[in-house]
């Protein structure tokens, strides 16, 4: 999970599918145990619904890196997702209130015996 979320996400990445979840926030990530398939998900909720979409930017092996924003316009109508900066989603659906207190995380969690890990290099948030 990499994104603005109101709580710690470690324990639980959001929902499989669009639906029912309290998991507020807006993140992109990536858990083969949910979905089954090694491609980025980007997640917006408000804290009731999730949308969920499947992006086209898929997981490599190795030593691979990925560069996640979210965008969030000024009017909190619509979330745009990338990834090495190319837009793989934009969302108007199910994005929390522009109250909503939202802070940054980013998160590996390993399942299996596998190394895993994950340096975040900068993190960078700004309002216009």
């Amino acid at each position: 999970v990499a994104g603005l979320v109101s709580a710690d996400r470690s324990g639980g990445a959001g929902p499989a599918s669009s639906g029912a979840s309290a998991a507020t926030g807006l993140y992109l990530r990536y858990d083969s145990g949910i979905d089954g398939t090694a491609f980025w998900r980007a997640i917006s909720c408000d804290g009731t619904n999730a949308t969920v979409t499947t992006t086209a930017a898929s997981i490599g092996g190795g030593a691979v890196n990925y560069e996640l924003r979210v965008e969030v316009n000024a009017a909190n109508t619509s979330v745009a997702y990338y990834v090495n900066d190319t837009l793989v989603a934009t969302h108007t659906t199910n994005i929390p209130a522009g109250s909503t207190q939202l802070g940054y995380q980013a998160t590996v969690t390993t399942l299996t015996t596998a190394a895993k890990q994950i340096r975040v290099s900068r993190i960078t948030v700004t309002q216009d």
